[in-house]
């Protein structure tokens, strides 16, 4: 069966190891694999993963350019590279247009790392320039486990980002969002937004988990892993084993997947 893994991080070879490094402490968990390109590429070639999205995060302005211009350049028929907009630079509106440009599909936001909120007036006009450059958006939802203080993008302040701009592609990780899902069920649950599966068996009840995938719609859920944080294999393992049919296993693992990226 094709799979495509569409929840990847993955950093150049001079900052993979420090990154790692870095997260690991914040985070108090212990990557599967060394941050590298090369070594998400080993990995879903022994899952067999057809392709991965790689989602990068600039923390400061000054990181957007260089993250962007190396995302491009690893384009590949394995790799879709997504590209990064820091909301509080100077040309972030012009942003959209110029990544559209560098054949990048869409954009990862996180709105703790970035420090912005998802629904102040300033993302509106980038929100906008986004959505007519045809450019898919990609935000972490929920709480992080490597952050203490509460999550800046909840399902409740998704909602009312979807309702407002009905038309945009948007992905909310984490099955809508991370250890807030019964707020997930209440606002989010039958939108227009996909829902990416990673990180999400384990911390999750199976029951609550089916019932979330079933009430929004198959057709809206992506496989991902957030590799290197989650081993892609047992990812895959634990999908096989839902009590699913094999066309909605089908469509979780690729078909949405080809239809959100136009493959």
């Amino acid at each position: 069966m094709k799979v495509i893994d569409f929840h990847t991080h993955a950093f150049a070879d001079n900052i993979a190891e420090r990154a790692i490094k870095i997260i690991e402490e914040e985070s108090n968990s212990k990557a599967f694999l060394d941050g590298s390109l090369k070594g998400l590429l080993k990995s879903m070639e022994n899952a067999g993963i057809d392709i991965s999205v790689i989602l990068p995060i600039s923390t400061k302005p000054t990181q957007v350019e260089t993250i962007n211009r190396w995302m491009s350049e690893i384009r590949s028929d394995a790799i879709i590279p997504f590209g990064t907009i820091y909301s509080t630079a100077e040309n972030s509106v012009k942003q959209p247009a110029i990544l559209k440009n560098m054949n990048l599909r869409g954009v990862k936001f996180h709105a703790d790392y970035q420090n912005f909120k998802p629904d102040e007036e300033n993302m509106f006009y980038i929100y906008e320039e986004l959505i007519k450059n045809e450019m898919i958006i990609f935000y972490h939802s929920g709480k992080d486990v490597g952050i203490k203080t509460p999550p800046l993008g909840t399902p409740k302040i998704f909602s009312k980002i979807l309702e407002k701009f009905p038309e945009m592609k948007i992905v909310l990780a984490h099955t809508g969002g991370f250890r807030l899902w019964d707020d997930v069920e209440y606002y989010l649950v039958g939108s227009q937004a996909y829902f990416d599966i990673s990180y999400t068996i384990g911390h999750l009840k199976i029951e609550q988990f089916l019932r979330i995938l079933k009430n929004h719609g198959i057709d809206k859920i992506l496989f991902g892993t957030d590799s290197p944080w989650r081993d892609q294999k047992k990812e895959i393992e634990n999908i096989m084993n839902l009590p699913i049919t094999k066309e909605e296993k089908e469509a979780i693992f690729f078909k949405n997947a080809e239809n959100l990226l136009n493959l």
